[in-house]
């Protein structure tokens, strides 16, 4: 009993860990998109002007991923967390009292800082140090929830901005940032299983995992400096950047579906249905993963994303059926950029190297997103229409695929070297198969 009980804590911290994501993804980053229309024209600005203030916001959250990595080691994890989540709820609470353009981007600029100390990276760093079996798994579940988060609280934000307003909608949002994300970091969340008498999930004795973070601790300087000279690291943070670039169309589907005269309720759908294709595909792509691989799964799943992209790009917009089905397929973007980046750069670089690799990867993976927001916004500005975004973020798609190729055969290079011309000690994995 005590054996399924000390198991069971595990899956209690990737439930509130699925909390934090719904809140500082699902709704900070997924669900803005149905505000961009209401508010810029309430301010009296362009869609672009208004999309910066989300560029801003993750462009700081980006920025801000080494502080919080540096904060979890030196705090307590529960600190570190309840910040962030005041402070972005703060922030987000606060938009309903702007009056100028510019208060938004201050705003942003705060609600990305809170988003950067409970979002992302904290999430990886709990996860990582929590399961070391089914890691990839937890990750995807984790991810799947701000998928879902965007897919139900899109139309909820859209009715309240039809029925309240924008400002009492985002009072509302700023309640539900609170509500889903500090409950369980206040309550369950460790930064380590040993602070609760606990071996993470599926070691196989303490001393693997004591192994594995030392390796990681001792290690972390010179598997970096590594990682960072490989030619796979430029490759990984260009990859990385422009899968984050191709998602921030999603939060435009409400103005491409009033541009194309489906009406914005179709818009608020589409979002919806790319959040559903968001969870399924994340999923998906961590089962095939597991089967045939990071590289080929990541690849199929960019290569649905291109289909889905020149299918709303060349065919005729006509009823709701076709932009739900291609916002569907779109949604595939996301599982590459939260589950596939990491997936990848950690088959590339190993375990030992993980860590630093990917905390630089992951500042651009926030750019890239928070620069997609912007330029689609200032591309429909200046061409008054959405089809040169759509297309670009094709042709993006398929660059990335050509990367993905890439990586695959420098790995395949640096097996073929040889282990006593790799850097970096023995693996986790290889660990415990010697064990």
């Amino acid at each position: 009993m005590a054996v399924n009980l000390k198991e069971k804590y595990h899956w209690l911290v990737l439930a509130a860990c699925c909390g934090l994501a719904i809140s500082s993804i699902g709704i900070c980053c997924n669900s803005l998109g149905v505000f961009y229309t209401p508010v810029s024209e309430a301010l009296g600005v362009g869609r672009g002007d208004f999309a910066l203030h989300a560029t801003i916001s993750q462009l700081a959250a980006g920025l801000c991923c080494p502080l919080a990595v540096a904060l979890l080691r030196r705090c307590s994890l529960k600190l570190v967390l309840a910040a962030g989540i005041v402070l972005a709820s703060l922030s987000t609470g606060l938009m309903a009292l702007a009056d100028h353009i510019a208060w938004f981007y201050v705003l942003g600029a705060l609600r990305g800082v809170g988003c950067a100390l409970y979002g992302l990276t904290p999430l990886m760093v709990v996860l990582g140090n929590w399961f070391q079996k089914k890691h990839g798994m937890a990750v995807g579940i984790a991810m799947c929830c701000s998928g879902l988060g965007g897919a139900v609280f899109t139309p909820i934000f859209q009715q309240l901005l039809l029925t309240v307003g924008w400002r009492t909608a985002f009072l509302v949002m700023a309640a539900f940032i609170a509500v889903l994300a500090l409950p369980g970091a206040l309550s369950v969340l460790c930064l380590k299983p040993s602070r609760k008498g606990l071996l993470p999930y599926g070691a196989v004795a303490a001393s693997v995992q004591e192994e594995a973070v030392e390796s990681g601790l001792s290690e972390k300087k010179n598997a970096g400096k590594s990682g960072f000279l490989s030619p796979a690291f430029p490759i990984s943070i260009l990859f990385a950047l422009l899968c984050a670039c191709i998602t921030g169309l999603g939060q435009h589907f409400p103005g491409y579906a009033e541009h194309a005269g489906i009406g914005a309720a179709v818009g608020a759908l589409m979002v919806s249905a790319s959040m559903v294709g968001n969870i399924v595909s994340k999923l998906i792509l961590g089962v095939l993963s597991d089967a045939i691989g990071p590289f080929r799964s990541c690849s199929l799943m960019t290569l649905i994303n291109c289909g889905a992209l020149l299918a709303l790009s060349l065919l005729p917009v006509r009823g709701s059926l076709l932009p739900l089905v291609c916002a569907f397929f779109y949604g595939t973007i996301y599982s590459v950029a939260a589950v596939g980046v990491p997936l990848v750069v950690r088959f590339v670089f190993g375990p030992e190297r993980y860590d630093a690799v990917y905390g630089v990867v992951a500042v651009f993976t926030s750019c890239g997103g928070a620069l997609g927001l912007s330029v689609i916004g200032y591309l429909y500005d200046f061409f008054g229409g959405y089809g040169i975004a759509i297309g670009g973020c094709a042709v993006l798609g398929a660059v990335n695929v050509a990367l993905l190729l890439v990586l695959a055969l420098l790995r395949k290079r640096e097996q073929a070297a040889g282990p006593e011309e790799r850097s970096g000690k023995i693996s986790v994995q290889a660990a415990e198969e010697l064990s």
